[in-house]
């Protein structure tokens, strides 16, 4: 099933479900509670369509035996519903609590989640039990089926993630989520297939124009339209995951994907000394292309254009394409050339108990460790850097590899702004300047890695621009904003981990996307050079004043064209 778009919502706070195949979510900001039939989305009730606005700014909210408990602040509502009016049962202040922002109730037992990101088990009388910390913020919990025990699945819509817990407060694994702007999360009994399914609901900020035509107003220069800045685009989806890899030491969950075609053309620039010099280099055009990862299956690809392509390997045994010009009688009319490639790409969370640092690590490793001068490793103020931060861990966590990229990232992130700017700044220059995209990021994250002993390497290819699909994604063309790059550092016994490069600067980005990266990433082969003007059988270029982008120009299309089928 496809994006449940759902019609005068402004925002979903909360959702649950005690009946087969229905969702009742609240708007928090028009105060009614909806009930939607998933079987017939033209089927929607407002529960509470008599009442005089008491479910305005609720957050949270769990239905048991027909009784609806819902909160504001910290204080929890019971209520009762008949003939649309609502019946207040009771009303309990719940100290512990500072905001409540999910509500979840299984044999007896009350899981409240706090904002702050806690979760607080109450007794059905509403005495304290236990608290368990998340360490990350909550928008929602539910309690959802996972191979036949019940788990609590707690949802954080900025690090967009799913943490799942035993009811007995142990941290299971986690769940990339594949969207921003998630606000709730709920299990529902579906009839179809005779199973629990999650779904998660999002509330994205968007403008909208209204025609104020008015036969009186239309005079001079008038603007007849309205905008309108505080709109959301409200819809439901439904979230699937699967646990593919886990042992002692860590587990791997892919969640909720999509089928994208990606297609990669490149031209000639028509410029007539353009043609006249690539007509005496008479060079093999490489490319990386997409590559089979955890996360991203090739299903095809296959040349496109009219000079003729040859999907292969490298010399480190990479996946690339080579265009063969060497025998081509160039003209205009011939001079289109690249790649379509139909790819399965998941979302992808690691979970990480262990990851100490070896003795050392082995040779195929060991030149992901190298210094390069273009990262600013040679110099003595990015070494005073590293060991500054190193010094700045507990001696117990730097023996743990995640710990250590942790407090690289912390550092990165609180010194750097996401912002463009075209001046070529080394890491240090970076530094300085306070800001930059994935690429500047990227290299002084990878600099500082190495420093500290930790085999990392760029990674990279572009994003699908999620933002742009929000009304239909599928069968929709789209361009991706800018090329894309981001990381991986590798683990012994795990291998290597993905984190995105940039903070987007958004609050908790510290959480965001380490060891995780959402569907959107399109990844291609790891060759180090991404296309090239080369020699043949070699990524050498003939002359270094000839680049690819001298020659070429690019147009990319991603067209998202179907759903993944359920995971789990």
């Amino acid at each position: 099933m496809n994006r449940i778009r759902l019609p005068f919502i402004h925002n979903i706070s909360t959702m649950a479900s005690d009946e087969a195949d229905k969702i009742f979510y609240l708007d928090d900001i028009n105060g009614f509670l909806y009930k939607l039939d998933i079987t017939d989305q033209n089927k929607i009730e407002i529960i509470n369509h008599q009442d005089n606005g008491e479910f305005t700014d609720i957050t949270a909210l769990t239905i048991d035996n027909q009784s609806f408990f819902c909160s504001i602040s910290d204080t929890l509502y019971e209520y009762s519903i008949k003939d649309g009016q609502t019946f207040l049962l009771s009303k309990h202040i719940l100290n512990d609590v500072k905001e409540i922002t999910g509500i979840a109730y299984k044999n007896s037992l009350f899981f409240v989640a706090d904002k702050a990101g806690k979760i607080i088990v109450y007794d059905k009388k509403l005495r304290w039990l236990e608290t368990w910390n998340i360490e990350n913020g909550i928008d929602d919990i539910t309690i959802h089926r996972h191979k036949n025990t019940n788990c609590l699945f707690i949802l954080d819509g900025i690090s967009r993630a799913v943490y799942v817990y035993s009811l007995y407060g142990e941290h299971l694994f986690s769940i990339t989520v594949p969207h921003e702007d998630a606000t709730s999360i709920t299990s529902i009994f579906s009839s179809n297939t005779n199973n629990y399914e999650l779904y998660i609901s999002y509330a994205k900020k968007t403008w909208e124009i209204y025609d104020d035509t008015h036969p009186e107003r239309c005079i001079g220069n008038y603007i007849n339209i309205e905008m309108e800045k505080d709109t959301y685009h409200v819809f439901l989806e439904p979230f699937n995951y699967k646990i593919i890899k886990r042992n002692s030491s860590h587990a791997v969950c892919l969640s909720s994907g999509y089928q994208v075609e990606f297609t990669y053309h490149s031209m000639l620039y028509p410029k007539s000394e353009i043609l006249s010099d690539i007509k005496s280099i008479k060079p093999i055009v490489r490319m990386s292309i997409p590559t089979d990862t955890l996360r991203q299956k090739v299903v095809s690809i296959k040349p496109v254009g009219q000079i003729k392509g040859k999907i292969g390997k490298d010399e480190a045994g990479e996946d690339i394409i080579e265009f063969d010009f060497t025998k081509i009688l160039l003209d205009r009319e011939f001079a289109i050339f690249g790649y379509k490639a139909i790819l399965d790409i998941s979302n992808i969370r690691y979970m990480i108990k262990n990851a100490p640092f070896p003795n050392k690590f082995t040779k195929d490793i060991e030149q992901f460790l190298a210094e390069e001068k273009k990262f600013d490793m040679h110099k003595e103020e990015l070494q005073n850097i590293a060991e500054d931060i190193i010094n700045g861990i507990s001696k117990g966590k730097r023996k743990n590899i995640l710990e250590v990229v942790k407090a690289i990232r912390k550092y990165v992130y609180s010194k750097l702004e996401y912002k463009y700017n075209n001046r070529n700044t080394t890491p240090l220059e970076t530094l300085k300047d306070g800001e930059g995209t994935c690429g500047k990021y990227t290299e002084l994250l990878l600099g500082l890695m190495r420093l500290c002993n930790i085999p990392c390497r760029a990674v990279g290819d572009y994003k699908v621009p999620d933002y742009k699909l929000e009304w239909g994604i599928l069968n929709t063309y789209t361009q991706p904003d800018y090329d894309h790059v981001w990381i991986e550092f590798y683990i012994p016994g795990i291998g290597w981990v993905p984190m995105e490069s940039s903070s987007d600067d958004l609050p908790g980005k510290h959480n965001r996307f380490l060891a995780a990266l959402p569907w959107v990433h399109i990844e291609s082969s790891r060759t180090g050079k991404s296309k090239e003007v080369a020699k043949q059988n070699s990524w050498e270029a003939f002359d270094d004043s000839y680049n690819f982008s001298d020659f070429f120009m690019h147009d990319i299309s991603i067209k998202v064209i179907d759903i993944l089928s359920p995971l789990c």
